[in-house]
């Protein structure tokens, strides 16, 4: 199985993500048959799964996010995958039927890429989610995202490369506040609660920072902030306090409303 444009659902994260899946199916279909021992293939199940319940949650998120009205159908041709996968690691499935099984699986995947994703695909692209090509857009606004927790920081980077923006991860405030000195972004979304500096320390040393002060710093946090700390982060100079879960339209006017006017009109 390899990976064509004919797979492509027209968003950048998805489609990276889908690319990734495909590889992993091509690397165990070559294990098969090469006729590969368990030690070999069991490795491979384990990755095609962590990976699996990764991408799956991106895009149970999103469809969350979006009101996706086939969320539950969806979710329910996911959960078929992973008790397959399931039942490779438990070796409920002889290894003389996984040869049998490779092929079924792929035309699975190719299904559910063409019709499944490409459907809700379409659903995200009029809900606000772009296009790939709006993520290669020339003068791409830079957002730095501090976040602890991984499946939400990919979410929003899905959300921010399929509106236009580059986006640069970071998962405590010590890495978000090197990554920005070393590519300085156009603004910053962060968490409140962050290992090894917090959001507040972050905030603090980013206004302390005469090459990063210039730049917006939005706190978007799942924290419940008491009205005492919410005037806390304005006093630290932050430009805006928002909570989760925020509608994506909202998130996107909020980030383009901090953003120098050359830059918003660039990324609308």
């Amino acid at each position: 199985m390899q990976w064509t444009s004919a797979y492509e659902t027209g968003i950048v994260e998805i489609d990276q993500q889908h690319r990734t899946i495909v590889g992993l199916v091509a690397e165990f279909e070559a294990a098969i048959r090469a006729n590969a021992s368990w030690d070999r293939l069991y490795p491979l199940i384990a990755r095609a799964r962590d990976y699996a319940k990764f991408h799956f949650a991106v895009e149970e998120s999103l469809m969350q996010i979006l009101g996706y009205p086939r969320t539950s159908a969806h979710r329910s041709e996911h959960r078929f995958v992973l008790e397959r996968i399931a039942d490779l690691e438990q070796g409920v499935l002889r290894k003389s039927m996984l040869e049998e099984l490779a092929p079924q699986f792929r035309t699975w995947l190719l299904s559910h890429f063409l019709e499944s994703d490409r459907h809700f695909a379409g659903f995200a692209r009029a809900a606000g989610v772009h296009v790939a090509q709006a993520a290669h857009a020339p003068a791409q606004p830079r957002v730095l995202i501090a976040d602890a927790d991984e499946q939400h920081r990919n979410l929003l980077k899905l959300l921010l490369e399929a509106n236009g923006f580059k986006v640069t991860l970071a998962g405590d405030g010590l890495q978000a506040l090197a990554a920005a000195r070393d590519e300085r972004p156009d603004v910053v979304l962060s968490e409140v609660p962050l290992p090894n500096m917090d959001g507040f320390a972050l905030c603090r040393a980013w206004m302390q920072d005469a090459a990063l002060s210039a730049v917006p710093f939005i706190f978007y946090s799942g924290h419940q902030m008491r009205q005492d700390q919410e005037q806390f982060a304005q006093a630290l100079g932050a430009a805006r306090y928002l909570s989760k879960p925020l509608a994506t339209e909202s998130l996107l006017q909020e980030l383009r409303s901090v953003l120098p006017t050359d830059r918003s009109r660039s990324a609308a």
